[in-house]
């Protein structure tokens, strides 16, 4: 039998991707968000808090919203101090407070905390910090 020779495939060449639009469009001029500085000394209002997790007769509570730079701090507290676990740990310190991550590790410690209660509580805070979780993400 002969050989027949093959004529290589062509390749596609790669897509393209879209060019990026500007940051402004040309001829626009830019727009300026002002923040308002508080006068010295005004009071703000303390921030809403929601129940979290009870522990014994102690109700634990989180920020019903958090900040609006949750996220670039959680990213920061990461970066700074060496890896994602660090960024967790700000978001749990920043919407529970320091006695309610306190009381839960120390749960944790005298196994009163089950893997499955840890779960929803830390879910709860993150869903509340950065909304809720997207299962349909490929990277998980």
């Amino acid at each position: 039998m002969a050989a027949t020779a093959r004529t290589p495939a062509k390749r596609k060449p790669p897509a393209r991707r879209p060019a990026l639009p500007p940051a402004l469009p040309p001829g626009d001029a830019p727009v300026i968000i002002g923040i308002p500085v508080r006068a010295e000394g005004e009071e703000l209002p303390e921030p809403e808090r929601v129940p979290v997790f009870q522990i014994g007769e102690t109700v634990y509570t989180m920020l019903a919203e958090p900040p609006p730079t949750m996220g670039i701090a959680a990213i920061d507290a990461a970066a700074r101090m060496g890896g994602p676990g660090f960024g967790e740990m700000y978001v749990l310190r920043e919407m529970m407070g320091s006695a309610a991550l306190n009381a839960l590790i120390d749960a944790g410690k005298k196994r009163w905390l089950t893997k499955a209660q840890y779960e929803a509580i830390t879910t709860r805070v993150r869903n509340a910090a950065f909304g809720l979780e997207e299962d349909d993400d490929p990277n998980r």
